[in-house]
């Protein structure tokens, strides 16, 4: 069993498959290497002299270069190899913009829609269900069937969805943002003819968290309604009336329209 290997045939250093103690001669396509001092399991050691400022070859391709002359056979490490990157890096987005060379007459094709409030336009207009933490979605399938026994062919929506995930109890940092962000983006969801936003009250992705972020996103507050179940005393009563609200509010104010494209 090789005690190194080479992982591309441009390489200028080889890494250890196990210690190698010194003075060892490794046979390479390169020649023989004789180790000039132990050389530690998956460390490096140069297959040719390698000169101060030259590139050292790793994979095929550089992987930094060396601070000071480097023989054969020596040790490849920090002490005598700098990383080609830069000390910090940054990136920034600059799209380029493109003059829009259609000169012609917009497309006339429409589709059949449902216009919101904000200008965005859906293709459904379903009813959702948002649960703010997953402890309540036994409670949740609750009530959307007695909302279904009562509106066996779901009222003025197209589909009541409840939106069921396991995720705002306790959830911390970037998890729980990232939870939040989902929640509201899907209460903004145009499809969404109505949405019911139903907390418990104890979890970690607040209820009042979650309005503050969907007002810095300018939402209707007509087809939003909230729901934490600690703050009332019958929370399925609650959440029947508020989607019976939803229901009935948006039976004749939602419509069918047509949707221009253009480019």
């Amino acid at each position: 069993m090789n005690n190194f290997v080479i992982l591309s045939s441009q390489d200028s250093v080889a890494v250890a498959l196990q210690d190698i103690p010194a003075e060892t001669v490794l046979k390479t396509p390169k020649g023989e290497v004789t180790v000039q001092a132990e050389i530690k399991r998956g460390h490096k050691v140069a297959l040719q002299d390698i000169n101060e400022g030259e590139n050292v070859i790793k994979y095929g391709f550089p992987i930094g270069h060396a601070l000071s002359n480097i023989a054969k056979g020596q040790w490849v490490h920090t002490h005598n190899l700098k990383t080609n990157l830069n000390d910090e890096l940054t990136y920034e987005y600059k799209p380029q913009e493109y003059d829009n060379p259609y000169t012609g007459q917009k497309d006339q094709r429409t589709f059949m829609g449902y216009k919101r409030a904000n200008g965005k336009v859906g293709i459904r207009n379903d009813l959702y269900i948002i649960p703010t933490v997953g402890c309540i979605n036994p409670l949740l399938d609750i009530a959307v069937q007695q909302f279904k026994v009562l509106h066996p062919d779901n009222g003025s929506f197209d589909n009541v969805i409840l939106l069921k995930h396991p995720y705002g109890c306790s959830q911390l940092g970037d998890d729980f943002e990232q939870t939040r962000k989902i929640l509201v983006d899907a209460t903004l969801q145009p499809n969404a003819g109505g949405v019911l936003l139903f907390g418990l009250g104890c979890e970690n992705n607040q209820m009042s968290g979650m309005k503050e972020e969907l007002e810095k996103k300018n939402y209707d507050p007509e087809r939003v309604r909230f729901l934490v179940s600690q703050e009332v005393d019958d929370e399925l009563e609650v959440a029947l009336n508020l989607m019976e609200e939803l229901n009935g509010k948006f039976k004749s104010k939602l419509a069918t329209l047509t949707y221009h494209l253009s480019h």
